[in-house]
């Protein structure tokens, strides 16, 4: 017979009870238990029917560690393995699992099966954060949680990546930045911007940008995909000090004196660097023969000299900034007995449409000695005149210069023109009164479009169409009635530019493309509440265009112009996948529901079917003289079928079955 031994530690560390079976019922018998690393020997009497205490050392377990995996990010709708691990520092066996989902979405109708094994399965099917915990048991102990987070999104972040050269160097600094490293996870395009930090920017993958002051230049560049999720990266810029831009020398301008004046030339010198100029050299390049002048003094800001000799003086200034000296500034000095008289020409108009009266004014003229001049003007046409202000009619377009020459009393002249210009008659620019039929229709639409145009002068005209649908191979025309087809929904802006060669005038018609819906209305029914014939309920099956509508869409069903719902298409919840038609599950095929406590709507989005219960709604505007109207709409997008509603027996007046007819 056998017996049980109870094994008590005296620190409680463990207590075990032992099966002992007594073989023989002759003397006592040696029997062992171990724990950790410890032998206990027991001797034990089979007449004893009571247990002896027996002191037993028995080592301290260590707990396991969980570890439920990294972080992850995943698309919203993905089939998520998670992928738990454990360790024990004793070495023992992981003999359980137990994981938990501590937090999820908003809405999110997530589990994890099965929840005791290693990899367990969960459907994230609402974007957000979904906080997951795992803890694992050795037989004594269980561990500590491991948790980890997997963040659910429709649209993964493009990263932005960006290379510049050179990132520092003196200024005037030119950078070329490279954004071509950039990606979008998904494989879609990207849109690029880049802030310089001098006010400066550029939209293009690669650009080049110059600083012109020295300083730390942060440059932001930002990448945003299809869907207008962005990312950004940045970079410093250190522009240093530039090396020094040599001055600039003025020595003024040209000049007319007189022999034996006394010339005081005006010399200044600016510094790009603003650094100030410290020295100064003037230099004659040229002289009259005969001439013995010299400037004095040489290296002063105003210098001056007589001069001795009719003729021209070339005379040069160059500038000094402590680094470098000037280009030299070169000016004519032009010395004579008699200076030549200044002729001055006014004219008014210089042009306009033929025939064109010019009125001339030569009277701004003079002679710098005070004498008396004559004048001599040609008009470009044959024709002159001697008077200070005369006028001129130009009968014919075209350009015509006007001379004006004037002498004083010494022989010596002077000179001046205008140009006229004589346009053809005046211009009246043409008319336009574009149209386009249809405005609106779904796609394909094949648009027709008319510029009306008129010239009240029987000019001819040309005609520049551009359709708004950059997309198309034919998005231009240049007949004055073409024909567009737009293939894609959406709202375009065509423009037509009308010219007549001299003048041109443009409009605009706004084309508003709709998605084809194929809206077809299988079957309906309503049914009138016994007690209150103004309420009842309504069901609706229909077939439309299979798709995937755009979050923000926002979709309304009608029934005689009582509306059953209206909703975006992001408060839809997706409840399961359908199986192909070989058994297969196939995860294209979505299906959407939204409910609350008196709608219910399921929608397969990859089929198109819709079925639609709605009750507890007032029906009393509903008349089915000519049938009713179902419309479906979608976004901007509108389907509408006329049913007609049949009562089913006499006993049953409130409850109407209608089909497409």
């Amino acid at each position: 017979m056998g017996r049980n031994v109870l094994l008590r530690t005296r620190n409680n560390i463990a207590r075990r009870s032992l099966p002992i079976k007594n073989s023989s019922r002759q003397g006592w018998r040696k029997s062992s238990i171990r724990s950790g690393f410890l032998l206990a020997a027991i001797l034990l009497c089979p007449f004893m029917l009571y247990p002896y205490n027996v002191p037993v050392a028995l080592a301290q377990n260590t707990p396991p560690v969980a570890n439920a995996g990294g972080d992850r990010d995943v698309y919203t709708n993905d089939s998520i393995t998670l992928m738990g691990s454990a360790t024990d520092p004793d070495g023992d066996p992981i003999v359980a699992w137990q994981w938990s989902l501590d937090s999820k979405p908003t809405g999110s109708l997530a589990d994890l099966a099965p929840i005791d094994s290693p990899n367990p399965i969960f459907f994230a099917d609402t974007e957000g954060a979904y906080i997951v915990s795992l803890i694992v048991f050795d037989g004594t102990d269980w561990s500590l949680p491991d948790t980890i987070t997997i963040r659910a999104a429709d649209n993964l972040p493009p990263v932005a990546v960006i290379a510049a050269d050179p990132i520092s160097g003196p200024a005037p600094l030119t950078v070329q930045f490279d954004g071509s490293g950039s990606y979008d996870p998904e494989g879609g395009e990207l849109r690029y911007s880049w802030q310089f930090d001098d006010g400066n920017g550029s939209t293009d993958v690669s650009a080049t940008n110059i600083y012109i002051f020295p300083g730390d230049y942060t440059v932001r560049f930002t990448v945003v995909d299809e869907l207008g999720e962005g990312n950004q990266a940045t970079i410093l810029i250190t522009v240093l000090s530039e090396a020094n831009t040599p001055p600039i020398a003025d020595a003024g301008g040209d000049r007319d004196v007189y022999t034996n004046d006394s010339i005081t030339l005006m010399g200044s010198g600016i510094d790009p660097d603003g650094d100030p100029i410290v020295a100064w050299q003037w230099s004659v390049d040229s002289q009259p023969p005969g001439s013995s002048v010299n400037l004095f003094p040489p290296n002063a800001t105003t210098p001056s000299f007589s001069a001795d000799t009719e003729g021209e003086y070339l005379v040069s200034l160059i500038v000094f900034d402590g680094t470098d000296w000037s280009l030299p500034d070169t000016i004519t000095i032009r010395v004579a007995d008699n200076l030549p008289p200044v002729a001055v020409i006014a004219a008014d108009p210089i042009s306009g449409p033929a025939p064109l009266t010019v009125q001339f004014d030569g009277s701004g003229s003079f002679d710098p000695e005070g004498g008396n001049i004559s004048f001599l003007w040609r008009f470009g046409t044959g024709d002159a005149a001697i008077v200070p202000t005369p006028s001129s009619m130009y009968l014919f377009p075209g350009e015509y210069t006007v001379d004006l020459l004037v002498t004083d009393e010494l022989g010596a002249t002077g000179q001046d023109t205008v140009l006229i210009t004589v346009l053809s008659e005046a211009n009246t620019p043409p008319t336009i009164s574009p149209v386009a039929t249809p405005i609106s229709g779904s796609a394909p639409l094949l648009v027709e479009f008319a510029a009306n145009a008129m010239d009240d002068d029987g000019d001819p005209l040309t005609h520049a169409w551009d359709f708004g649908d950059p997309g198309s191979a034919d998005n231009t025309s240049t007949d004055a009635n073409p024909s567009h087809v737009y293939t894609t929904p959406g709202s375009y802006l065509a423009w037509v530019t009308v010219s007549d060669s001299q003048d041109e005038v443009s409009g605009s018609i706004t084309i508003v493309v709709d998605q084809d819906l194929g809206f077809s209305v299988k079957a309906a029914w309503v049914k009138w509440s016994r007690r209150d014939r103004t309420r009842g309920q309504v069901s609706v099956r229909a077939d439309i265009t299979p798709m995937t509508p755009e979050p923000d869409d926002v979709v309304t069903i009608y029934v005689d112009g009582i509306m059953l719902f209206a909703a975006p298409f992001s408060s839809f919840v997706p409840i399961c996948n359908e199986n192909d038609d070989d058994g297969n599950n196939n995860s294209a095929v979505s299906i959407f529901t939204l409910k609350d406590r008196f709608l219910c709507v399921i929608w397969n989005v990859t089929t198109g079917h819709v079925w639609v219960y709605r009750r507890n709604i007032d029906l009393h505007t509903l008349d089915n003289t000519n049938g009713v109207d179902v419309e479906f709409h979608l976004g901007s997008s509108v389907a509408v079928e006329n049913i007609m509603m049949t009562p089913l027996g006499q006993r049953r007046l409130y409850y109407w079955r209608g089909r497409n007819h």
